[in-house]
C-alpha cells in the first residue's frame, strides 16, 4: 500500500523527488478522530507518509453508519507541509494543505446507491503534546460533491 500511495504521489508531482537526510525524510503521521459535515458525524482515520521533504502522501477513510445506510468516503491525498516555508521553529507544530482524490460510496441494505468522484482541498492542524501524541484539527472546502465544509479534529500521532 505504501509503493502505491508514493507511486500515486509522483505521477501527481510529475517528476521523481530528491531524497535528502532531512529529519521529515520517512516520517509517518496518523490521525484519528470525528469529521462534521452538514449536521452529520462521520468517524474517520488517516495515515501520512513522507515522500519528500515537506511532501506526504496519505490515505483517509471517512464512514457514517444510520439506519441501515452507510457511506463510505475512502480518499487518497497529497499534502504540503508549510512549516519551513512559514519560518515556524517549533517541532510541535505541523500545518499543512493540499488536494486529494476521493470517492463517496452510499451503501442502502447492501446495494451501492451512490458514487461520485471528487478532488477534495484541505487545510489542517497539528499540535503535539509531547514527541508522538496531540491533537489534529482540518477543514475540507466545498466542492460539487459535498457542497459543505468538512470539518475534523481528532487525535494526531506521530508513528
Amino acid at each position: 500500500m505504501k509503493a502505491l500511495i508514493r507511486l500515486f504521489c509522483l505521477l501527481l508531482l510529475g517528476h521523481a523527488p530528491a531524497y535528502s537526510q532531512s529529519a521529515d525524510q520517512n516520517a509517518k503521521r496518523a490521525d484519528i478522530g470525528l469529521s462534521y459535515v452538514n449536521q452529520t458525524v462521520f468517524l474517520k482515520g488517516g495515515v501520512d507518509y513522507a515522500v519528500m521533504d515537506q511532501v506526504f502522501c496519505g490515505i483517509d477513510l471517512m464512514l457514517h453508519p444510520k439506519d441501515k445506510v452507510y457511506t463510505l468516503n475512502p480518499a487518497i491525498r497529497i499534502s504540503y507541509y508549510f512549516n519551513n516555508l512559514l519560518n515556524l521553529k517549533k517541532d510541535n507544530i505541523d500545518l499543512f494543505g493540499g488536494i486529494g482524490l476521493s470517492k463517496n460510496f452510499i451503501f442502502n441494505e447492501g446495494q451501492n446507491t451512490s458514487t461520485k468522484i471528487y478532488l477534495p482541498v484541505h487545510f489542517g492542524l497539528r499540535y503535539f503534546f509531547n514527541e508522538r501524541m496531540g491533537i489534529k484539527t482540518g477543514i475540507v472546502l466545498p466542492n460539487r460533491v459535498t457542497k459543505y465544509n468538512i470539518l475534523e479534529l481528532g487525535l494526531g500521532i506521530k508513528i
